[in-house]
Parts: C-alpha cells; sequence; structure tokens
C-alpha cells in the first residue's frame, strides 16, 4: 500500500451517471478503470462465450460464436438467478483484471477510478481498494437517461434497475456519495471536493466515516 495513490470504487445504478463521474475524476488526473471495458474482453473469451451459452441458451451467442451483449443482458437480467448466473462466470476474471490494472496504475497517478455497477459496490469485493463513492439520482430520471440514449428498450432499462440495490443500500455501503440529480456543473463541484479529499488536498483527506460531498 505503501507509496501507491488511493484506489476508490465509483458505483451507481443503471443511469446514475457514473460514468460522468469517472470522467470528470479523470479531468483531475485520475486514472480510470472501467470494468465494462474489462467485460467485454472477457466475453471475446471462447470459454467464456462457451459457458454463457450454456448458461443461458446458443441465442446470446451470434453464428460465429461471439457473445450478443443485447440478447445476453435479456436473459441474464430478467432474473435475480440469472444475473447470479452471469456473475458467477464472468466476475472472477473481471475482478482479477481490475485489481492488477488499479494497482499498476497507482503508481503512476495520483488517483485511480474504478467504475462499476451498484450491486458489486462493496469492499468485500474489491478489498484493494481504499473507498466507495456512490453515485446517486432518482430512478425515473435514471430510466430516461437509458432510454434517451436508445441502447435499452424502458421495460429491459427497469427490469434491470429493480435488479440492483436501491439508493439507501448503496448510500450504507459507501464512504462518499455524488448525488446527480442537477445540472453537470454541480456534479463537477462535488467531484472536485471529494478528489482534494481523497488525495490530500484538503482538510479532511481520507476520511473513514461516510460522506455526501455535496
Amino acid at each position: 500500500m505503501s507509496g501507491r495513490a488511493p484506489i476508490v470504487i465509483v458505483a451507481g445504478g443503471i443511469g446514475s451517471g457514473k460514468s460522468l463521474v469517472a470522467r470528470l475524476m479523470s479531468d483531475y488526473g485520475a486514472a480510470v478503470v472501467d470494468l465494462d471495458a474489462i467485460g467485454r474482453d472477457v466475453l471475446r473469451d471462447p470459454d467464456v462465450a462457451f459457458a454463457l451459452a450454456h448458461a443461458f441458451g446458443p441465442d446470446v451467442v451470434d453464428s460465429d460464436g461471439r457473445v450478443d451483449t443485447a440478447a445476453l443482458a435479456r436473459a441474464a437480467f430478467s432474473t435475480p438467478e440469472g444475473t447470479e448466473t452471469l456473475n458467477g462466470i464472468t466476475h472472477p476474471a473481471i475482478i482479477e483484471a481490475a485489481r492488477a490494472r488499479s494497482e499498476a496504475l497507482a503508481f503512476t497517478h495520483p488517483l485511480v477510478a474504478v467504475e462499476v455497477s451498484a450491486g458489486e459496490a462493496t469492499h468485500e469485493r474489491y478489498p484493494w481498494s481504499d473507498a466507495v463513492v456512490a453515485v446517486v439520482a432518482p430512478l425515473e430520471t435514471r430510466i430516461a437517461r437509458v432510454v434517451a440514449r436508445g441502447r435499452q428498450r424502458e421495460e429491459d432499462a427497469r427490469a434491470r434497475a429493480s435488479r440492483q440495490p436501491d439508493e439507501a443500500t448503496l448510500r450504507a455501503w459507501a464512504d462518499y456519495t455524488i448525488a446527480n440529480d442537477g445540472r453537470v456543473e454541480d456534479v463537477e463541484k462535488q467531484v472536485r471536493r471529494l478528489v482534494d479529499v481523497l488525495t490530500g488536498s484538503s482538510p479532511g483527506a481520507r476520511r473513514a466515516s461516510p460522506s455526501d460531498v455535496r
């Protein structure tokens, strides 16, 4: 641990804006590790694709044996059991890759932010991290954002959101909370304050107690 920068988990439910927060952190010098990007790499593994087809059916892979992520999302996120099965197949490899990448970046950057989904935002899952940052927003705002992107149907977005921890649970897990329910400028102010705290640039740096930074 000595000599390396803090590693923080940036977590939020679907449409919460965790990617925005991670991007703003990067503007202040943080290295960003995106678990979605690592997950896409893992899905390219033929053994993983085979395991997913066995678990969810042949429709989750295309004729070339590549994972159809939209079909996989519909199959996996429709039930808690499906989500658990998906996580059991993919998460060990994803988390190990995230750990290795984060610990390397922590020696070359002042801060490392690991972007994860809400259901993964616990210290127990990432024992090598130093803090959890929750990004929260009202459910209807989150659903509207997802639908506006055109990547998911409203019913699919709601189904996925229903399988994730609610805001109260996420806040309870977190060391710091950023509210993304208004203007981007408001989020940016919160992120700047948080980065100062995490990197020791302001009083109260490295606080252990949960805190809302708005």
